[in-house]
This record gives structure tokens, sequence and C-alpha cells, in this order.
């Protein structure tokens, strides 16, 4: 018996997947494994590569299986978007939404105090406003 090795995705040279690699303390994290041209292009090249779609020849848009393909890219990339954003979201370091950080900051048993509204004092009253000329 004879096993193959496995190759992992990210030793390919393709532009999909991508594996996006993060060093530590970076205020943002690149979870994105591709974006739509990347995402179509691979999705082109495996139907330009495949022999039994050989006599298929037409690729323009007005295609219905072209079609197809870029809607499938289309949403690759929107899952891609919000997986990267709420990962992002995950972390303390790099949460922006108020309800993240409450929520991380509440695993250590801390919770957030509402916001106070400001109070202040002028000096006096308020002049009455002064009436300008306009001259022709």
């Amino acid at each position: 018996m004879t096993t193959e090795p496995i190759q992992d995705a990210c030793d390919r040279e393709l532009g999909f997947p991508r594996c996006p690699s993060n060093r530590p303390g970076l205020p943002r994290i690149e979870r994105r494994i591709g974006a739509y041209g990347d995402i179509r292009a691979f999705f082109l090249e495996r139907l330009n590569a495949e022999p039994l779609l050989a006599r298929w020849t037409h690729r323009q848009p007005d295609d219905p299986g072209i079609a197809l393909l870029e809607g499938a890219a289309i949403l690759g990339d929107i899952l891609t978007f919000y997986q990267e954003m709420y990962a992002n979201e995950a972390y303390l370091r790099t949460a922006t939404w108020r309800e993240s950080i409450a929520g991380l900051v509440r695993l250590l048993g801390y919770r957030l105090s509402p916001g106070i509204g400001g109070r202040g004092r002028g000096r006096g009253p308020t002049p009455p406003a002064r009436r300008t000329r306009r001259h022709p």
C-alpha cells in the first residue's frame, strides 16, 4: 500500500486559497483566503482543467454557467469578508464593536458601565445675536 503525501493548501502556488499568516501585535487580523477576483480565477482555472467540460468553450458573462460561477465567487467574497471581520471581533486587541468588547471583558468578570452625559457651566447669560446689515 503506497500513500501519497498530502499537499497542504498553503504550499501551493495558486492565488486561492491564500493562507494568511499574522505576526503577534498587529492591529488587524488577516483571515481572508481570497477576494472575488482570486476566487473567480480559481473557478475558471478549474473549469478549464476539467476534461468533461472541454467542449464547453463559451466563457462570456452572458452564459448561465459562467453567471453561476461568478455568483459563487461573489458569495465566497462576502463570506470571507465577514469571516475576517468576525475573527477580528473575537480578540480584545482588534475588536472595534462595543458589544464585542463588552462580551470579551465580561468573560473576565468586568462589566462596562453606561456612559454619563456631560454637564457644564457657562460664565453668564448668552448675549443676544447681533444684527448684521447687508449692503447691496
